[in-house]
């Protein structure tokens, strides 16, 4: 509050925000900064949910202080301004500038100019950056922005002040960020789809339209693919490498694995000349990407798995170009073929490929060769032997022994995704290799495969899972190897040898949702990790900050809760339940003919703690129906606190009840019933029995002092609820006073 107060006052002071300085200005020229994305019709209401993304084209970061961001018409009439008052654009990165009007900014705004420029026009309109009388940036749309998408500068092109609206379009459906709305706000953005009309490019050269050179089968060859970087993150610095043996185009070729697919589209001819090797590449940022050369294409969409053996293929409308089998590949190594195998032929075989050897940028950097000759590849003839990247040579696999790999975890049930966050863990007993091990999922079978080492040491653990895309399988860490079984409560899932001997194997009894089960520490070998009794519930989310299910992928497990334990929502750890003892449940109210709302929504009765203590295990029983309180989070309740329990726990539907302790079945009959709540073991905490309810909209309450499970009982003990406690949505049977008559959740009030 204190720093509105302040801008108010200085607002107040200055009349009109001032012009940014000239020593802030000096030096500055169009194209420093780039108008990348706009949300122009957000859903729901514009206010709160409009944003301007900029970007800085520098190396070195951009103080915005002082400028001024503008919006418009398109013809630049009915201009608003706003002076930026703090905020710096990284090198080479994004900003993000919002219309938020109350409470925190959301994580993709870093700036917000208020109620200063309105609503962005959604016709037609301008937005910009400017520094003093230098426009550093612009962007004018005129075509009405489609609802719930931005309008994005195309993913694939280089931010610059040359782009024009035929550069920006809106930001597919799929790129959620905020509900509906799709966007990438203080991210790169999706690439364009662009079709080129009837078979035509824009000649890189000329500048002028010409038929589009379309390769034949064997005119492009799959020479090297990053499927796994080490210095970046797989969504920017995988990529892929063509040899050309003629001059052709790209455009309209398709790049695909098994799950993945994308098309190489651009309005511009994507020409390779003859005996030219092509880089493609995910992120076409060199600050994002781990500095690779200039690709030709940025793919964006296209995830190359690299923990299990893959087919890539790139094809065109009328027939398939080339295709490869990708082996996994050491993390920061490229899968490379051999210079001496250079043709669409040769490169069918994996003989003819290897982890790459050499680092493309000496001394730092992966290992690859992106965009240029492949050196050669080391020789391995021996079936037993695989190439250490560390020794730079070929040695023998160090083979696990019977019980050295054992299974401590298994995910079947995740949240949601159901299949994405499935994920088999195993702990690795001794220091051996993975090559040859083979994961057997019911009927399915994954081999793990590669020439080169996959070492793994003592007390480590390996992830098996469905995929190794992280936006997908939660930010699970690196699999080993992936499988396509779906996991259920009941599956059989095997390690074998390369001799087929097995290590282990575990059949999964039940499962939790949201939650893995897991091996307790201790038991961790191939027959204790077969006993119930040795495995629990999974106690800990493994990725808190991002609201992960609970479990310990590719970590120890922690201990398991006590037998009688839940975990507290507010540590996330375990602790024993705190059961109620005798007395110290009373039931205090109970409404068992609603008049606001339904009887089947809105029917509750109330319950006053006399102590901290936890309901899990509790049975509530109306009539002759019960109701157990499970959940393996502590239920807790506060001393003196009024809990309320009610047929329906939408605040809409059940007349705006305060959140409920529980959601009981059967109904409370307005000819007469029985409550009752039960302890885990059986015991009665308290009871009650009403007859016939008279009067519609109004609760019993026991009056203050009675609250015990006897003196509940004394029928002058309860009265109705007095006529000045009300609750809920406008009663249309009571005169159209607010609500019915009752308590719920707090104290009562003295009976008349």
């Amino acid at each position: 509050m204190k720093r509105v107060l302040f801008l108010l006052t200085a607002l107040a002071v200055s009349g009109c925000p001032q012009e940014a300085t000239t020593d802030v200005c000096k030096g500055r020229v169009e194209g420093d900064l780039v108008v990348t994305e706009v949300m122009i019709d957000p859903d729901g209401p514009d206010t709160g949910n409009e944003w301007i993304e900029i970007f800085n084209t520098l190396g070195t970061p951009v103080d915005l202080k002082g400028m001024t961001v503008l919006v418009s018409d398109a013809t630049g009439a009915g201009q608003k301004t706003h002076a930026i008052r703090a905020g710096t654009v990284p090198a080479r990165g994004y900003f993000v500038l919002g219309d938020v009007r109350s409470g925190p900014n959301p994580a993709w705004i870093n700036y917000t100019y208020n109620t200063s420029l309105n609503s962005l026009p959604n016709a037609s309109g301008t937005v910009g950056i400017k520094c003093g009388q230098v426009s550093l940036a612009k962007f004018t749309w005129t075509t009405p922005g489609k609802a719930t998408r931005s309008r994005s500068l195309d993913g694939a092109l280089e931010p610059s002040s040359t782009a024009t609206e035929l550069n920006y379009c809106d930001t597919p459906v799929t790129m959620t960020y905020s509900g509906l709305n799709a966007g990438t706000p203080g991210a790169a953005n999706a690439r364009c789809e662009v079709t080129p009309v009837s078979g035509a490019c824009i000649d890189e050269v000329t500048g002028q339209a010409r038929p589009v050179v379309a390769p034949l089968a064997g005119d492009l060859i799959i020479t090297e693919v990053m499927a796994r970087p080490k210095t970046v993150s797989a969504a920017n610095g995988e990529w892929v490498e063509l040899f050309a043996d003629a001059e052709v185009d790209l455009n309209g070729l398709k790049l695909a694995t098994a799950n993945s697919s994308t098309t190489l589209t651009s309005a511009t001819c994507l020409h390779a000349g003859a005996g030219t090797y092509v880089l493609l590449a995910r992120n076409g940022d060199a600050a994002a990407n781990g500095n690779l050369p200039t690709p030709k294409f940025a793919y964006g969409s296209l995830s190359i798995p690299d923990t299990t053996q893959q087919t890539l293929t790139l094809s065109s409308v009328d027939a398939t170009i080339d295709r490869v089998v990708l082996y996994p590949s050491a993390s920061g190594h490229s899968w490379q073929l051999n210079p001496t195998t250079l043709d669409a032929v040769s490169n069918d075989s994996p003989d003819s490929f290897c982890s790459a050897p050499t680092q493309w940028t000496v001394g730092s950097g992966d290992f690859g060769s992106p965009g240029a000759e492949n050196p050669a590849c080391p020789v391995v003839a021996d079936p037993n032997l695989c190439f250490d990247d560390t020794l730079m040579a070929s040695r023998g696999i160090r083979r696990p022994a019977t019980g050295e790999l054992v299974f401590t975890e298994w995910m079947s049930a995740p949240s949601t995704p159901q299949g994405d966050r499935e994920y088999l863990e195993a702990v690795a007993k001794a220091d051996f290799d993975l090559n040859g091990v083979t994961l057997v999922v019911g009927t399915g079978r994954t081999s793990v495969n590669s020439p080169t080492c996959l070492p793994v040491l003592a007390n480590s653990y390996v992830l098996f899972g469905h995929t190794d895309d992280p936006l997908l399988n939660g930010g699970l860490p690196p699999l080993v190897a992936s499988f396509s079984t779906t996991l259920t409560g009941t599956s059989v899932f095997s390690l074998l040898g390369s001799d087929g001997g097995v290590h282990d194997t575990v059949s999964a009894t039940g499962e939790f949702t949201g939650a893995s089960t897991q091996v307790a520490p201790g038991f961790e070998n191939a027959v204790d990790n077969d006993a119930m009794a040795n495995r629990c519930r999974a106690p800990n989310r493994w990725n808190p900050d991002g609201g992960g299910d609970f479990g310990s992928p590719g970590a120890p497990n922690p201990a398991c809760p006590l037998a009688d334990a839940c975990i507290d929502p507010s540590t996330q750890l375990a602790r024993p339940v705190r059961r109620p003892n005798d007395g110290e449940l009373v039931i205090t109210e109970w409404m068992a003919r609603p008049s606001a709302i339904s009887s089947t929504n809105g029917e509750y009765f109330e319950v006053l703690a006399k102590a901290d203590l936890d309901l899990n295990g509790l049975t509530l029983q109306v009539g002759t129906t019960k109701t157990v309180l499970n959940s393996a989070n502590c239920l807790g309740a506060t001393a003196n606190s009024f809990l309320v329990f009610g047929r329906n726990a939408v605040p809409a539907q059940n007349g705006n009840l305060p959140a409920l302790a529980g959601v009981f079945t059967g109904g409370l009959t307005d000819t007469g019933s029985s409550i009752s709540v039960f302890g885990q073991d059986g015991g009665l905490f308290d009871s009650i029995t009403y007859g016939s309810v008279g009067t519609a909209g109004i609760s019993s309450q026991v009056k203050p002092g009675a609250e015990t499970p006897t003196d509940n009982d004394v029928a002058t003990n309860v009265c109705p609820t007095p006529l000045t406690s009300r609750y809920g949505p406008v009663d249309p049977n009571d005169g159209g006073l607010t609500g019915d008559r009752g308590t719920p959740g707090l104290a009562n009030v003295p009976c008349p």
